[in-house]
């Protein structure tokens, strides 16, 4: 299980949008130290490896360390409308097996929640 809450949703977009263009998948791993995406391409020619590292966070709930492998088109879908005004919560419950992530408008503390899918779970 775990909470993160990254301030800027423009900023944690890019960086998404970018490094994940090239793989199928999601592998997300979420420790006491960093969040960590680390994914090959299809045909196996290129390594993408993000981390965040929980400094950069505004909110950084860790129960374990937890791995879980999300649908990339609707993990894009999610992020498709952040904004600089917006912060981004993601959380997670292995009850609920989705991932929710939650844009919140900083100005007007509007929420606009998306779930995504999780197509597989471990513990590492």
């Amino acid at each position: 299980m775990f909470r993160v809450k990254y301030p800027v949703g423009a900023r944690i977009k890019s960086i998404l949008q970018g490094a994940l263009k090239v793989i199928d998948e999601v592998p997300m791993s979420v420790t006491s130290e960093s969040l960590l995406i680390r994914a090959l391409s299809p045909d196996k020619n290129l390594l993408v490896e993000i981390r965040i590292p929980q400094t950069a966070f505004e909110l950084f709930e860790v129960s374990g360390d937890n791995l879980i492998t999300l649908e990339k088109v609707s993990f894009m879908r999610a992020f498709k409308r952040a904004t600089k005004r917006d912060s981004v919560l993601m959380e997670f419950d292995e009850a609920s097996k989705a991932l929710k992530v939650t844009l919140i408008n900083i100005k007007t503390g509007v929420e606009r929640s998306y779930q995504v899918e999780v197509r597989g779970v471990g513990n590492e």
